[in-house]
């Protein structure tokens, strides 16, 4: 808001005039086969869309450049005294699409498991406003204003491959079980099961970014975003960081299918009941 009329200056909140109402689309196809009396398999693909979603962008954001950064502000010759135009628009878009493959056991002779397999692939034009990255915070304005499609990227939270397994058995031990029917030991061990869910999931992606932002621009961006084949050189990243100043970079904001490492989830248990 500006603090005075005769004299603007400071941050300008804006919102598109075309702003336009978010809305997903979500479809689906699927299969279920039996391929025994207690075997069950089923196979889908799973999608969606998102449009319209919001995207932020500074509308007075300084070209790249040496010296002075206001001077290099778009309407530094209208206002100087303006610092940032907060622009909300509604341009964003995302998609997901994944294939699901479940298979099923019905529990019978004491034993049931269901193995759920999900190989899926999020992309999504920009992060939010106010979204955090997966391991810290991280600035949420397009890194150009001017070339918003390459903010285009897996989504923060893309997980490509995803297991997770449940299952339950009970212990053939105990009245009516073929084992240690009578006794002492049977009344001790009997009746009792065992169950979990046990899950692996695949790590999400990221952006390498620079500690510092070398475009002279007054924002958190960095044009260190690297493809996944630089990742494996250090001296190449030193040259990146030490030579490509007050430059966008023009890729995506998540190069290629780098991800931190994935997670392995265990949580069996026993009862009796």
């Amino acid at each position: 808001v500006f603090p005075s009329v005769t004299n603007p200056s400071g941050q300008v909140e804006e919102t598109a005039v075309n702003y336009k109402t978010e809305y997903a689309q979500n479809w689906n196809v699927g299969i279920q086969r039996q391929l025994a009396s207690n075997f069950v398999l089923d196979v889908a693909y799973v999608g969606n869309k998102g449009t319209h979603l919001q995207q932020r962008i500074n509308g007075n954001q300084p070209f790249p450049a040496g010296g002075n950064l206001a001077t290099h502000r778009p309407y530094y010759a209208i206002d100087p005294n303006m610092t940032t135009v907060d622009g909300l628009l509604s341009t964003d878009n995302s998609t997901y699409e994944s294939l699901q493959v479940k298979f099923t056991k019905r529990f019978a002779s004491g034993f049931s498991f269901l193995a759920d397999y999900t190989y899926g692939k999020a992309i999504e034009g920009s992060e939010g406003v106010g979204e955090n990255g997966v391991t810290s915070a991280i600035e949420t304005m397009a890194q150009n204003p001017l070339n918003r499609a390459a903010e285009k990227a897996l989504a923060t939270f893309d997980v490509r491959n995803r297991f997770v397994g449940s299952y339950v058995y009970e212990l053939p031990l105990g009245k009516g079980k073929p084992y240690l029917k009578t006794g002492l030991a049977g009344q001790i061990l009997g009746n009792w099961r065992v169950d979990g869910i046990t899950s692996f999931l695949g790590g999400n992606p990221f952006t390498v970014q620079m500690a510092t932002s070398t475009l002279n621009t007054g924002t958190f961006q960095s044009q260190a975003h690297v493809p996944l084949n630089v990742l494996r050189s250090s001296k190449r990243l030193r040259k990146i960081g030490s030579n490509a100043c007050l430059q966008y970079n023009h890729t995506g904001r998540i190069v290629g299918d780098a991800h931190i490492s994935g997670t392995v989830g265990l949580d069996p248990t026993g009862e009796s009941p």
